[in-house]
């Protein structure tokens, strides 16, 4: 996509309202597999983020962004057309639906996940 066409410049922008990523597989393959396995919220609320698991999860989000929006025309267009973008459950992996109660992991993720879209 070029937004400067035969020298005259389009005005675009993008307002996106959320799932511009899916981060879903973090619990289906991912690192939080073992984690969502578990149906008692309680033990789910104790379970041990241990620092590894928090790299893992970290490892994870970074290499999926970086996946797709290096992915072309996605990434193009990313470079050129001004953005805002909402944040949604998808773009963490759809882990408000699985939460009962608040866990290390949830407020970890969000960190991580707010972390990685700031910078």
């Amino acid at each position: 996509m070029n937004t400067i066409s035969h020298g005259t410049l389009l005005r675009y922008h993008r307002l996106g309202g959320g799932d511009q990523i899916y981060n879903d597989g973090i619990r289906v393959t991912g690192p939080l597999k073992a984690w969502t396995a578990i149906g008692n919220p309680h033990k789910r609320r104790e379970y041990d983020f241990k620092e590894s698991l928090r790299k893992e999860c970290d490892d994870y989000y970074v290499n999926n962004y970086v996946r797709w929006y290096s992915t072309e025309p996605f990434a193009s267009a990313n470079g050129q057309i001004p953005q805002l973008n909402i944040w949604d459950d998808h773009d963490v992996g759809d882990l408000f639906r699985l939460f009962a109660v608040i866990t290390d992991i949830f407020r970890s993720l969000m960190v991580s996940d707010h972390m990685l879209m700031s910078s």
